[in-house]
């Protein structure tokens, strides 16, 4: 039929627990849990070689939710604690950007050590999220319901 298949990735641990695919089809994230040890890992991919670019595995956060921006250059994802805090931390989530070809987690504030935000911010636990089709901004939901969110300003968009 002339479509080229897609090549199967080897994905680390027991299972996918979340993907996202850049709108051109040409990378991806997955999320994966790692094992018994409860981590899991990030991972990225050049789906048309089946190369993975990065991996990141984590034990301290479980990621919720995840996908690719418009222009497939970032990703977005919703990070929650695990382990002992799991209870104390009360569902604290945080919104995190992440450079799709290399990894490197964007980071914001004064001081350059935030993530993009965090449940405090937004009003209550981010269960889920997208980016909206401008890239510029994104969508949160939650507790409360959907929220728009501009990216640049850290800020909620009225409306």
């Amino acid at each position: 039929d002339g479509k080229a298949s897609a090549p199967s990735l080897g994905l680390a641990g027991g299972g996918l627990a979340a993907m996202a695919v850049s709108r051109d089809g040409r990378r991806a994230a997955t999320v994966s849990n790692a094992g018994g040890d409860r981590s899991q890992s990030l991972e990225a991919w050049d789906l048309t070689s089946g190369e993975r670019l990065w991996e990141v595995r984590r034990r301290d956060v479980r990621i919720t939710t995840a996908d690719v921006a418009p222009d497939g250059a970032t990703l977005f994802v919703v990070t929650e604690p695990v382990g002992r805090g799991d209870a104390a931390a009360g569902g604290s989530s945080a919104v995190r950007l992440l450079e799709l070809a290399g990894g490197t987690e964007l980071r914001f504030g004064p001081a350059g050590d935030e993530p993009l935000l965090t449940s405090a911010a937004v009003g209550g636990r981010v269960s889920g999220g997208a980016f909206a089709s401008d890239g510029e901004t994104i969508f949160l939901a939650g507790i409360r319901g959907v929220s728009e969110w501009d990216i640049a300003g850290r800020a909620r968009v009225p409306g």
